[in-house]
């Protein structure tokens, strides 16, 4: 087991050497110019508390009760960090236990169901330490619940570790029909203004949920057909409960709505970006085609989140925008790497289409990958309910360790740190694999008429599949593409038009890829500019399938057909 372990830490050490090295040969050789993200900053909600700055590999401890514990908004909110920051480096790790308060969190005892935070929390040496908590407290009075807040802060995520606390919640308890439940005379919201009045007092990070997330339940308990928003437990939200519950943490923490964005004039086929570098760009009015590359992506949520998207506004905190004037009027396709990944009106297109709405197609199939890594991370099954894996890997496998540990072996401090360190390990190479997850490429977008009945015309050359069709109708057919703009040369390995096939026409391929300006360079933009393995897409393959040919090496087998 030792030494699959240690074989499993070598590839991954080897990945993130050739990951590093790549990047560097990119910047060295290309004299590229990498935007630097300004890192986030986690503030209070009413701008009394001192923003705190989140940095590379900072450690980030979500504790609470069974709210938390279900893997669901702290799995959500730790996608929109991975996704939405990608060079940053950061390590989020679930605390949740169904019960949990503050008393089993501190009481000293052997027990494995005490001095949860001595057991799971302190050995990570964090750097940030959230907790949400109440509903666990037995509803006691604010002034009880401040001391042990306060006591919590000073003494455990102060005093033995020396993080920041962020201080959320509670959220709400209700009856299935709409009625407060469990909770005499709202003494959860006392809870939540005791929360904002420790953050601003203490310059204290902080989210006062449960007024938000109160007022959109309440209001969806009202209506005739309402989204399940709690299950009938009234305690525990659902899925769809737990998007409005991250929502509202986002919005109180002062996060970062936008994503990135692209505006793409058809006629023109010109174009502005934020976030984001277009590139490759071909069409008319009819539909156009271009590459994108996005310094980051939006977060990601399960498909049993869905419906939380009505009543929330998680899109408002996820604005990856597509914007194009100048197309006919009509419905379209918006194809990702040929795929069909949503169908919109040109209107929709021409006022901005929110990327983030896709629930198909090679984006989403990559957000959806990142959110499974983490649960994968964190020991947990994908699919809902999340339940814990067999045998127990990452965090999981972590508390189980630091438990025993802790009660039959009787360490503590540093001695438990040092016996747990192996254990940690393997958990920080679960984040490697969302950093590789998380990691921006290149997507190859088709905007493709989807009108019912439309035919080769001259406002729909694309439809046009053989050249006396496309010329019938005023187009040009060009190797395979009816388009309105004339042929060029095909140009395939030899992208600078030197007459030779070298490791620069390799070089400038994979600077295309990226979504690189090229105007200063001497790649010379044809319909197949790069693509030489014919698959209608010029990127990474490509550019090293021209290094290979460029050396002299055996190309059979490989797909190339640019000869």
């Amino acid at each position: 087991m030792r030494s699959l372990i240690f074989n499993k830490v070598k590839k991954i050490k080897l990945i993130q050497s050739i990951i590093i090295f790549n990047f560097l040969l990119l910047v060295g050789v290309f004299g590229i110019v990498i935007q630097v993200e300004a890192n986030p900053q986690i503030c209070g909600q009413i701008g009394g508390s001192t923003c705190r700055t989140l940095n590379n590999n900072d450690i980030w401890v979500l504790v609470g009760d069974s709210i938390t514990s279900p893997h669901l908004y702290t799995d959500y909110l730790e996608a929109y960090y991975q996704l939405r920051y990608p060079t940053l480096h950061l390590h989020f790790r679930n605390e949740g236990r169904s019960g949990g308060n503050f008393t089993e969190l501190a009481t000293d005892s052997n027990t494995h169901n005490h001095c949860r935070y001595d057991r799971h929390v302190e050995p990570w040496s964090p750097d940030f330490v959230s907790i949400l908590d109440g509903d666990n407290e037995g509803y006691v009075e604010q002034s009880i619940f401040a001391n042990r807040l306060n006591t919590f802060i000073d003494d455990y995520i102060v005093g033995k570790s020396n993080a920041m606390p962020i201080l959320f919640g509670p959220t709400p308890t209700y009856h299935s029909g709409g009625s407060l439940c469990g909770d005499p005379k709202s003494i959860l919201e006392d809870y939540a203004n005791e929360i904002v009045s420790q953050g601003q007092n203490r310059n204290m990070p902080y989210a006062k949920i449960w007024g938000e997330i109160n007022t959109v339940f309440s209001t969806e308990f009202n209506k005739a057909t309402p989204i399940p928003v709690i299950n009938s437990d009234c305690t525990h939200p659902t899925p769809a409960g737990h998007l409005v519950v991250v929502e509202s943490i986002l919005h109180q923490i002062g996060a970062e709505q936008e994503v990135s964005s692209a505006t793409i004039n058809a006629n023109t086929l010109t174009h502005s970006d934020i976030d984001c570098a277009i590139s490759q760009i071909s069409g008319d009015h009819t539909g156009i085609t271009f590459d994108r590359l996005d310094n980051r992506l939006p977060m990601m949520w399960d498909d049993d989140a869905t419906p939380g998207v009505e009543i929330s506004h998680i899109l408002d905190y996820n604005k990856y925008m597509l914007k194009i004037t100048g197309l006919d009027s009509g419905q379209y396709y918006i194809k990702v790497n040929g795929v069909v990944s949503a169908t919109v009106t040109a209107t929709e297109l021409q006022d901005g289409y929110n990327l983030t709405k896709m629930s198909s197609g090679p984006i989403y199939d990559k957000l959806i990958n990142v959110l499974a890594k983490i649960r994968i991370k964190e020991g947990r099954d994908i699919s809902f309910p999340h339940d814990s894996v067999q045998p127990w890997q990452g965090v999981r496998k972590f508390q189980s360790n630091a438990d025993y540990q802790y009660s039959d072996q009787g360490l503590r401090g540093q001695d438990l740190k040092n016996a747990l360190s192996s254990v940690i390990a393997e958990v920080n190479n679960y984040d490697n694999d969302i950093y590789i997850a998380a990691t921006p490429e290149v997507w190859h977008f088709a905007i493709e008429s989807a009108d019912e009945g439309a035919t080769c015309d001259s406002s729909h050359l694309n439809l046009c599949s053989d050249q006396s069709s496309c010329q019938g109708v005023g187009g040009n057919w060009c190797s395979g593409v009816c388009q309105s703009a004339s042929c060029s040369t095909e140009i395939r390995a030899d992208v600078d038009q030197n007459s030779s096939i070298n490791s620069t026409d390799a070089m400038l391929t994979l600077r295309n890829s990226l979504g690189l300006d090229m105007s200063s360079t001497n790649w010379v933009t044809g319909i197949h500019t790069g693509d030489v393995n014919c698959d209608d897409i010029t990127n990474s393959t490509d550019a090293m399938l021209i290094l290979r040919k460029s050396l002299g090496l055996d190309m059979s087998g490989t797909g190339w057909c640019a000869e």
